[in-house]
């Protein structure tokens, strides 16, 4: 009981070690997972005491804006309070800030352009003993808070501002536009002055003449009293008519504006006419040649307007006959119908029968592998005969001299009857194979036509009688007449020999030769066994015999070999063949017309290939037949080289030899080409691989051409409407064109009135032609003086409206004239009572004009210098009015003035909150952590005494390191995990053998130095705040630690930047180098038996 106690102990402590990091770590990473992003639940007192003003008519309320752009700011808890309730909750601790607007924030921010301008203040205060970071945030969010109050003001104050420039460049434009005037008035005056000068000159002059006439005035004056009166008069009488004159020159006026602007009119217009000219001689032709071809072209329409009768007629008549035929084609419909449900029909059996035509492309296939086989055996076969051939030749040439005629003809004729004879049964055998397999074929594409079929079933019964009549056509009497000339031959070949000694091979041989080429050759049993009695006994030893008695056995055998080779010539079995192929070839042209026209082209590709078996057929027999007439002749001629003399059969042994070597030289060619007929194999063994592989496309059409006259046999009654649609229309066509034959001689009446006026036109602009130079001069003619009637109508209009203006002048000057005329009637009363005064005034007037015609010149020059002080003035104005309102003086650009400069932030890592920041530390204290203990307890336990102990916790401290950084790496979805618990596993070593050592070397006072370890790098090495911000004497210490390059790498493992080299490479040389000393120094301890850790325990 207290050992199964103990081990549910050990395994609660143990699992205690391996999950309490993981959920300790995550409960404090959670518990700061992210402080700065709930600010918004920061409360923070808004007291707004601002009271608005008026600044240039306009309502400025500083402190209510703010308020509404707080409102909408989420980063702080505002709380819009009063400033009771904001000093109560600060007293109460319910509040981190107060932030107060003053009353005189409006009021100060109008002062800007003022002589003292006065700060707006902003005012906030802050607990600090609630909390420092709250503190911290809330003093930012005032600064903030304070930038963006200056934000705005700032761009209040220069929208402002810009209103004012905007109102001085609009006076500047308008003192602009006054020194302009000035300037105009200047040069008037210097004109006026110029003016003056002249006439006080002449007043001068006029004055002393005055002075001197002065002396006359009384009388003058008496009488220009009495003139005065009639002036008065008259000049009454002018002012009574001036009033009609002014109202006859406003209508004067008036006119000449209008005679003006319609001659200017009327020139522009004359402008373009004579621009046009040129052009519309050249239209004009242009035209004139387009008409006469368009006369042309309608002589040509009316030539041909009587063949347009014709062909309408014609075409009226065709209607006729098309409505005629599409009745007739109404009619047959149901007859159309039934046609296509026997289509869809027989589209069924061509699709079952695809079937069967697929199976036996299957089964050509499978013979064509087994003719590809049977070739390369074939090839072996031949070069094997030929060998033999070769054998022979060289045995046939040493042979016996006395009768190498007969031997050898002898032999030839064996072997080229037995030869010629196999291969010739073996090709017609094939040729006819062929042709089955193909009508086969021929009869499953066409299966359904009826006609067809009858052709193909009397084309195989023609077949079946031809390969009849070949087997029983055997070569057996041509065999046993062949073999006993032979068996003669080898009499007189053994009578010949000087000894007992055979002159060709042994029998024994001779038989392995024949079953070698009965194999290579496929014989069948009976033409192996006649070859095998043929030669039976000719490899055997005979003894001598008679000349005589060989003679005669081989005379009678060369008798009946020619009896046997010319029955066959003679009977009606040599004839039928050639026959029979004719007849079977007349048949497949038969069949070739029946099927042409109705079977699809599978069917005409497989009758073309019977169509060329049957040809190959009929010039295999052609072969045979010249075939037995050579054989006939030879045994003709070797009955009567046997018949005559002795010497014809030795002269005749040397063709024997000849003809050996000829067949030798005949079988190397057959083996040079027996490749070329094993490749054709190969060939045709391929192509029959494509069509077997295209054998379901093929079923797949059929099953698609059924499913198509399916569907055309749906569409008949589709096809039935259309054709009485279509019946119907053409009666609507046939009525049409009676219509428009009925109008045809209006058409032809019409086209001959419009050639007569295409003539006419033609004429008429040959005429226009001609008149255009004359036009266009006039026109030019009219152009110059349209402009000079406008020009002197503009002088008209212009002296009219200066007229028309000097009217009113007028109409005063005569007003004052007769005012003036009754004021000089007094006045010379009263001059002529004063007239000594005025000779003494003259006198002195004299003296002043002489004054002033001697400053006369200083006056003008005065008058220039103001000329051109007033251009100056007015060109520098003008400057200044358009630089301002060039200058963009806008919302934007008030804005600019506020916040010049905009803060850009990038980023080249991500944490997205302060939990991802502290997790590394977390991470990496919690494994020091779990691993100390882990330490203590296999301590505890005394299980560090051995190699294998240490390694049993070395292996439990990484599986504590994987599962807390596997579920830290889950939890914060580390963008590189395995990177993240490699790194805690490498630090969970380091740390490992560190705490091994110093338990090695100081018992338990390493616990001390391992507090003391994890106490500094929990101060410099923590990752919250940058090492270089802790002022303490052991912040250097920070990059010795292996907590440092844990923080970092994990940290950058966490955010998906990668470990950078330098921190890879420190790290990982500094684990390497405390796990290696560390391992070095356990191992050393660990051999020497007195230093254990057992002992130091009971010390």
């Amino acid at each position: 009981m207290k050992r199964i106690k103990h081990k549910y102990l050990m395994g609660g402590v143990l699992a205690a070690g391996l999950v309490l990091p993981v959920v300790c770590a995550g409960l404090v990473i959670h518990s700061f997972w992210d402080p700065f992003g709930q600010t918004a639940k920061l409360p923070v007192a808004v007291v707004n005491e601002d009271q608005p003003v008026t600044y240039q008519g306009k309502r400025m309320a500083v402190g209510e804006q703010v308020v509404s752009q707080l409102k909408n700011n989420h980063k702080l808890g505002w709380r819009f309070l009063s400033a009771k309730e904001a000093a109560d909750g600060m007293k109460h601790n319910r509040y981190y800030t107060v932030v107060t607007i003053p009353k005189n924030f409006s009021q100060r921010a109008t002062t800007v352009t003022d002589h003292h301008p006065q700060q707006m203040k902003l005012s906030y205060a802050t607990n600090d003993s609630l909390n420092y970071i709250g503190e911290i945030i809330s003093e930012t969010g005032a600064t903030q808070l304070n930038s963006a109050v200056k934000r705005a003001v700032t761009k209040a104050y220069a929208l402002s501002m810009f209103q004012q420039i905007k109102a001085s460049g609009q006076g500047f434009q308008t003192a602009a536009k006054g020194a302009t005037q000035l300037k105009d008035g200047t040069v008037t005056l210097a004109d006026g002055m110029n003016t003056y000068t002249t006439g006080v000159t002449k007043v001068k002059d006029g004055l002393l003449q005055l002075s001197t006439k002065v002396q006359q005035l009384p009388t003058g004056v008496n009488r220009l009293a009495t003139g005065a009166n009639k002036l008065a008069t008259g000049l009454q009488t002018l002012q009574a008519k001036t009033q009609p004159l002014a109202s006859g020159v406003a209508q004067l006026d008036s006119g000449a504006g209008r005679l003006a602007s319609g001659s200017k009119r009327v020139t522009t217009g004359l402008q373009q006419l004579s621009a046009k000219t040129g052009p519309l001689a050249a239209g004009v032709q242009r035209l004139a040649t387009g008409s006469g071809q368009v006369t042309d072209g309608l002589r040509q329409v009316s030539a041909k307007t009587q063949p347009l009768v014709d062909g309408v007629t014609k075409l009226d008549d065709g209607s006729a006959q098309v409505t005629a035929g599409l009745e007739k084609l109404n009619s047959k419909t149901g007859a159309l119908a039934s046609g296509v449900v026997q289509l869809a029909d027989g589209s069924q059996a061509l699709a079952v029968s695809t079937t069967q035509y697929v199976n036996g492309v299957y089964q050509v296939h499978t013979g064509l592998q087994a003719l590809d086989t049977n070739g390369k055996t074939l090839a072996a076969s031949v070069q094997a005969l030929a060998d033999g051939a070769s054998g022979l030749s060289a045995q046939v040439s040493a042979g016996q001299s006395g009768i190498n005629e007969l031997s050898g003809s002898v032999k030839q004729l064996v072997t080229a009857s037995t030869t010629g004879a196999a291969g010739l049964q073996a090709k017609g055998q094939q040729l006819q194979d062929q042709l089955k397999s193909d009508l086969t074929t021929l009869g499953t594409a066409i299966g359904g036509s009826s006609v067809a079929a009858t052709k193909v079933a009397t084309i195989q019964s023609e077949l079946k009688q031809l390969d009849d009549t070949s087997t029983t056509a055997s070569d057996d009497a041509t065999a046993q007449a062949a073999n006993k000339l032979k068996t003669a031959v080898a009499q007189i070949d053994s009578d010949s020999q000087s000894g007992d000694q055979s002159a060709g091979m042994t029998q024994s041989q001779i038989d392995a030769k024949v079953a070698s080429v009965a194999s290579a050759t496929k014989m069948t049993a009976d033409q192996k066994a006649a070859m095998t009695s043929a030669l039976a006994g000719a490899g055997q030893t005979k003894p001598a015999t008679s000349t005589s008695s060989a003679k005669t056995a081989v005379t009678t055998a060369a008798n009946e070999l020619v009896k046997a080779s010319d029955a066959p010539a003679t009977t009606e079995t040599a004839t039928a063949s050639p026959q029979t192929v004719t007849r079977l070839k007349r048949a497949v042209a038969d069949l070739a017309d029946a099927t042409s026209s109705s079977q699809g082209t599978t069917a005409a590709a497989a009758l073309q290939k019977v169509l060329g078996d049957a040809t190959a057929l009929q010039t295999y027999f052609e072969q045979v037949t010249a075939a037995i007439g050579q054989q006939s002749a030879a045994l003709s001629q070797l009955n009567g080289a046997v018949t005559g003399n002795d010497d014809s059969l030795v002269k005749k042994y040397a063709n024997l030899v000849n003809g050996s070597q000829k067949l030798s030289a005949k079988l190397a060619e057959a083996n040079g080409k027996v490749p070329a007929f094993t490749t054709g194999i190969g060939k045709l063994l391929a192509g029959s691989d494509q069509l077997a592989s295209n054998g379901p496309a093929l079923i797949t059409g059929t099953a698609q051409l059924a499913a198509g006259t399916r569907q055309l046999n749906g569409q008949v009654p589709t096809l039935v409407t259309g054709v009485n649609d279509l019946t119907t229309g053409s009666k609507q066509v046939s009525g049409g064109l009676h219509q428009l034959t009925g109008q045809l001689p209006t058409l032809t009446g019409g086209v001959t009135r419009l050639v007569n006026g295409s003539l006419q036109v033609t004429n008429g602009l040959g005429l226009l032609n001609g008149q255009l130079p004359a036009l266009t001069g006039g026109v030019g003619q009219l152009v110059v003086g349209s402009g000079q009637m406008t020009t002197g109508s503009q002088q008209l209009a212009g002296g009219l409206s200066q007229l028309n203006g000097r009217v009113p002048v007028l109409v005063a000057g005569v007003s004052q004239l007769a005012n003036g005329g009754n004021q000089l009637s007094n006045g010379l009363h009263t001059l002529n009572q004063q007239a000594p005064q005025l000779v003494a005034g003259v006198g002195q007037l004299t003296t002043g004009s002489q004054q002033l015609a001697a400053n006369s010149p200083k006056l003008t020059a005065g008058a220039r210098q103001l000329k051109d002080g007033n251009g100056k003035l007015a060109t520098a104005l003008q400057g200044g009015a358009d630089k301002v309102q060039a200058t963009p003086l806008t919302s934007r650009t008030a804005a600019m003035f506020a916040s010049p400069s905009e803060l850009s932030h990038q980023r080249f890592s991500y944490v997205p909150n302060f939990g991802h920041a502290i997790a590394p530390f977390v991470v990496a204290m919690l494994t020091f952590l779990g691993l100390t203990a882990l330490v203590a307890w296999f301590d505890y336990r005394r299980q560090l005494q051995t190699p294998r102990q240490l390694a049993n916790l070395t292996g439990w401290v990484l599986l504590q390191s994987l599962i807390t950084s596997a579920g830290m790496a889950v939890m914060l979805h580390a963008a590189q995990p395995w990177t993240f618990m490699g790194l805690t596993g490498l630090f969970a070593l380091a740390v490992l053998v560190v705490e091994l050592v110093l338990r090695l070397f100081m018992g338990r006072l390493a616990v001390l130095v391992v507090g003391a370890l994890f106490f500094l790098q929990l101060c410099v090495a923590n990752g919250i705040f940058p090492v270089q911000t802790v002022k303490t004497l052991y912040a250097p210490l920070a990059k010795f630690l292996p907590m440092t390059y844990a923080n970092l790498g994990l940290t950058q493992a966490l955010s998906g930047t990668g470990i950078s080299p330098a921190v890879l490479t420190m790290g990982i040389s500094a684990a390497v180098v405390i796990i290696a000393l560390g391992i070095g120094l356990i191992g050393l301890k660990l051999m020497n038996p007195k230093n254990s850790m057992a002992g130091e325990r009971q010390e």
